[in-house]
């Protein structure tokens, strides 16, 4: 019966090494979405803010949205467009109307 006992304690302790082990694991990786929650979260709370700190209007929004998909598009309208859920035509307008391009030219190959 010892033979027995000690088995079923050797695997009692395999168990709880496991365990420990999965614990460790699930605490690093939800530490590091945490991590990049908050991080992301701090971008978008950079992203939403105005030069003097104020709530953005929504076309300071739709500006910030078509310079970001033109970016990630690397200039491509056509790209963008469908990136935004929106026609190309639609998207030429309002660049020329929110008066986009030099900042879509001027931050063309930064990143976020």
């Amino acid at each position: 019966m010892d033979n027995s006992r000690n088995i079923k304690m050797e695997k009692s302790k395999i168990i709880d090494d496991e365990l420990d082990n999965l614990r460790n694991s699930m605490e690093k990786v939800l530490s590091t979405i945490f991590s990049e929650l908050n991080s992301i979260r701090d971008k978008f709370k950079v992203a939403y803010l105005t030069d003097d700190g104020s709530f953005p209007t929504i076309e300071e929004m739709e500006g910030w949205l078509i310079v970001e998909a033109m970016k990630k598009v690397y200039g491509n309208k056509s790209k963008a467009s469908k990136l935004l859920g929106i026609g190309e035509r639609t998207l030429y307008r309002r660049i020329k109307e929110l008066e986009l391009e030099s900042k879509i030219e001027s931050t063309m190959g930064k990143s976020q």
